[in-house]
């Protein structure tokens, strides 16, 4: 037999076994949290929603209180709470509460960062830094609730503050006033391809400039929205409750995303739509004569992005696969030094991916130099627009290669950035003031 002292209330009892459980926690609480519980825990990542939502986010701050509760709630996921015992570094819940969860989950580079920390510095493989990932978005999503380091704010604050402090940028080709972006506010992430500009708020409303020939730009309506994807002529937005929506031209049912649900990401290309699920499989509408829709064995995936008639996805274990026209080896992405990458981006007929070392790499097409990025070094997100490639650096500076004729490479001077998008001949970013 052997004393323990319940860290959750202070009562003593004894024991005749050490386990996590008993030794967590005493009996009575275990008992209250079973009985307290609002969902069945049959996940990691629901065990840890419920804790979050039963304490307050200042559990976290917490660790050893934070695991006892979660040994008692999911006792058969012991691994996985080790492993986010191991990530959860004052340096990881930084970057997700910053801003606002919902930001941090529009905001590709944030995950990137939070990516490239727990694989660089964790050492944590890619599936599990994303498992890490996936389950403090899901858990802080609770109640759609904006968390903050430090102090408990009011939320309309917190609101305002981080609508005062983005900046959007734009430089390039505007002669359909794709980059007539000025007058946005309370801009949280961007998209932006060939024509025109589609920019998501704060309140998941969208905006849009540019080419609206086809009614792309017609999206005022749209609420609820999450992320983002322009196409030549159509654009189509993610809902937060997996749906999609779409507009535009639907010559090749680029827009038939009606019955898709269950869609956690989306990309266009130039005339169809690809959608990533929430189990790990792979959607498409839309032309498909290069086969750049053939997209349906797909499985366990976590990330895809379209090019003209190309289509490229992360699996899991860091791997890419593509489909589509290989006309100048955009579908090559076999092979050694396509392991270990953690965001994959196409072009018009090319393919860049990030690696968890901060370096890029790139196949396909390179008349203007749109694939020399192999003396990127710090990046944690890219954006390939119709011949130009960005990188976005750690310390939120960029770098630009391909086409300027335009000027959309010029982005050299931009400071203190959050994200990159680059256009068909222009490029976007959005800068912390």
């Amino acid at each position: 037999m052997k004393k323990f002292v319940c860290i959750s209330c202070g009562r003593k009892w004894y024991v005749d076994e050490i386990d996590e459980k008993a030794v967590m926690s005493c009996p009575y609480c275990a008992k209250k949290i079973i009985e307290e519980r609002l969902l069945v825990i049959d996940s990691f990542d629901k065990a840890l929603l419920k804790v979050i939502h039963w304490q307050g986010k200042e559990i976290l701050k917490n660790k050893t209180r934070l695991l006892a509760y979660l040994f008692d709630l999911a006792p058969d996921y012991k691994k996985e709470i080790r492993i986010f015992s191991k990530a959860c570094s004052p340096e990881l819940l930084q970057l997700f509460y910053g801003t606002g969860v919902n930001d941090s989950f529009q905001h590709k580079e944030i995950i990137n960062k939070a990516r490239i920390l727990l694989l660089e510095e964790e050492g944590l493989s890619l599936a599990w830094a994303d498992s890490v990932i996936n389950a403090l978005i899901y858990a802080l999503e609770w109640e759609d609730r904006t968390v903050f380091i430090g102090e408990q704010k009011d939320k309309k604050e917190d609101t305002s503050a981080l609508s005062k402090e983005i900046a959007v940028l734009a430089v390039g080709d505007n002669g359909y006033g794709q980059c007539d972006i000025e007058e946005w506010d309370n801009i949280v992430s961007v998209s932006s391809r060939y024509w025109h500009t589609i920019g998501l708020k704060k309140d998941k409303t969208v905006v849009a400039v540019g080419d609206n020939q086809y009614g792309q730009c017609n999206v005022k309506e749209w609420e609820n929205i999450v992320a983002v994807s322009c196409g030549s002529e159509h654009t189509v937005g993610l809902q937060k409750n997996g749906r999609v929506l779409a507009v535009g031209c639907n010559k090749n049912g680029q827009c038939n995303v009606k019955s898709w649900h269950d869609i956690v990401a989306i990309s266009c290309g130039t005339r169809y739509t690809v959608g990533l699920r929430g189990d790990g499989k792979v959607l498409a509408t839309g032309e498909n004569e290069s086969g750049q829709c053939n997209v349906e064995e797909w499985r366990d995936m976590i990330a895809i992005s379209c090019g003209d008639s190309h289509t490229a996805g992360l699996q899991r274990d860091g791997k890419v696969l593509a489909v589509g026209n290989n006309k100048y080896g955009q579908c090559d992405v076999h092979g050694w030094h396509w392991r270990d990458i953690v965001s994959v981006c196409c072009g018009n007929a090319r393919t860049v991916a990030l690696k968890k070392n901060g370096k890029v790499i790139a196949v396909g097409d390179n008349k203007y130099g749109q694939c020399n990025v192999k003396s990127w070094r710090g990046i944690i997100a890219i954006s390939c627009g119709f011949w130009h490639t960005a990188g976005l650096q750690k310390d939120g500076k960029a770098v630009a290669v391909g086409h300027n004729i335009y000027g959309q490479c010029e982005i050299s001077a931009w400071e203190k950035l959050l994200s990159i998008s680059c256009g068909g001949s222009h490029t976007i970013g959005l800068q912390s003031l």
